[in-house]
């Protein structure tokens, strides 16, 4: 994995081909977006939801912050990763 990316904390339903494909949408967003996070993270949901249905939400801090999956409930579908120094917490609503 490239250096630009940590994974900080993951659900058991995130296999490594899905974790992949987060990071890969994480990154385009970004190229897309540049510094408008409210941007990057609205792309990264709905590829998400589009790619694996239900509702997929985005949260973006920089790279010391930390939602942390124990503030939301959380089902095994969550993503807590620092990909190009921004922390981002991706998960499937459990809606």
């Amino acid at each position: 994995m490239d250096k630009s990316v940590k994974i900080n904390e993951k659900g058991s339903g995130i296999t490594d081909q899905i974790q992949n494909e987060i990071v890969t949408i994480v990154k385009n967003a970004i190229q897309v977006h540049k510094q408008f996070l409210g941007e990057v993270c609205n792309q990264i949901a709905n590829v998400l939801c589009q790619k694996y249905g239900g509702w997929w939400c985005c949260f973006v801090t920089d790279k010391d912050a930390n939602y942390g999956s124990r503030l939301f409930n959380f089902d095994h579908m969550f993503l807590d990763a620092t990909i190009e120094q921004k922390r981002f917490t991706i998960f499937k609503s459990a809606k």
